[in-house]
């Protein structure tokens, strides 16, 4: 009888696959089926491939640990197989791992090994999807001028190859390295273009949803709040539809600022309030980073100036948001008001606390304290 596993799996594989724009959980029943059958098989190439796609959907569904499990074992395989461009290839989506839980050098080192190998392997479509993928990695290091220069040089390789889709996600980021450098009408031109070119593809939910948000971070850095308002949105409802539970949080954290901003502060609160718990749960660090400011405003607000300049201190300590101008103009500035208000003395000793703070524990902290001043209460 004629044994159809291998057959089996590879269609399990690309069910998977397709699933991946739509409910994860189904994604993910599928690739974890296709991966027992090329397992029990031993084929182990195909096993790799497999974990490697498993990798990423746990990354979606804020399952970090598991995670870096999937892209370990990947790596296991590919390394003893000698199977260098698949090295390459782990090391990049591993390097999204980190620095999604806060391992920002670690992340940076893994996108240069994976680039540095694509070079010397010479595949174009490889070596321009690694130099884009490291580009990302210096935003989130805080280098902007790097990164600009990186994806604007992949967003040139990319055009070059007529592929429409990485095109959008590079202009999606190179607008978000232009905010991180000052030059805020081209990051808005930029935006717009990779949101128009997003919203043509087919299938690409995921790519869409990520594309809105960095529309929404340029628009509310812009003031445009009720743009920004529209886009956050729309990112939201995108990843709430396909699970995408690992980067719900990245557009929520800036909607809720928005809100804030539109004077619609029991909306902000709530918001806010889940990105924290939800980064608590997921030890999702990115979330986390970009929800501080706006709560260190928003205590200031009600009269928690010490722990808000605490806030600050600490969520400056990261060169996402302390080589940020977008960051300096958005928050930097109202926040610096903040600490004029104390006495110069009790300021600093404030912004010495928050300089020695954990990230982790702060964010366990202060689930429980605005749970306590009543966030959350009146959604």
């Amino acid at each position: 009888m004629y044994d159809t596993r291998a057959e089996r799996a590879f269609v399990l594989l690309q069910l998977g696959l397709v699933a991946s724009e739509g409910p994860l959980a189904d994604a993910r029943r599928f690739l974890e089926e296709s991966l027992a059958l090329y397992q029990a098989l031993g084929r182990r190439w195909e096993a790799s491939h497999v974990l490697l796609w498993l990798g990423d959907l746990a990354r979606y569904q804020a399952d970090f640990a598991e995670v870096r499990l999937h892209f370990q074992a990947s790596l296991a395989i590919r390394s003893a197989l000698g199977d260098r461009r698949g090295v390459a290839e782990v090391l990049i989506w591993d390097s999204h791992a980190a620095a999604e839980l806060g391992h920002i050098d670690e992340a940076e080192a893994l996108a240069r090994q994976s680039y540095a190998l694509h070079e010397e392997l010479g595949d174009s479509a490889n070596r321009v999807f690694g130099l884009g993928e490291l580009g990302v990695m210096l935003i989130w290091a805080g280098k902007y001028d790097e990164a600009f220069r990186v994806l604007r040089h992949s967003l040139e390789l990319y055009q070059e190859l007529g592929n429409r889709a990485m095109s959008a996600y590079v202009q999606g980021w190179l607008a978000v390295a232009l905010l991180g450098i000052g030059q805020y009408e081209a990051a808005r031109s930029l935006s717009q273009q990779a949101t128009a070119q997003a919203r043509e593809l087919p299938g690409a939910t995921s790519g869409l949803a990520f594309v809105l948000h960095y529309a929404g971070w340029v628009a509310l850095t812009l003031e445009a709040y009720r743009e920004a308002e529209a886009l956050l949105e729309e990112s939201v409802v995108l990843h709430r539809q396909i699970g995408s539970a690992g980067h719900l949080g990245w557009p929520l954290a800036q909607l809720g600022y928005t809100h804030w901003l539109l004077n619609d502060t029991p909306r902000a609160q709530a918001e806010l309030l889940h990105v924290i718990e939800a980064s608590v749960r997921q030890h999702a660090f990115t979330p986390l980073l970009l929800a501080l400011p706006p709560i260190a405003l928003m205590l200031a607000e009600q009269g928690r100036t010490e722990r808000a300049i605490e806030l600050y201190a600490l969520a400056w300590r990261h060169p996402l948001l302390a080589n940020g101008q977008s960051f300096t103009d958005s928050f930097g500035q109202r926040l610096d008001a903040v600490v004029a208000i104390l006495p110069p003395d009790i300021a600093a000793a404030a912004q010495a606390r928050g300089r020695l703070l954990d990230l982790w524990e702060t964010a366990a902290a202060l689930d429980t304290e605005l749970r306590a001043l009543g966030w959350g209460q009146d959604s």
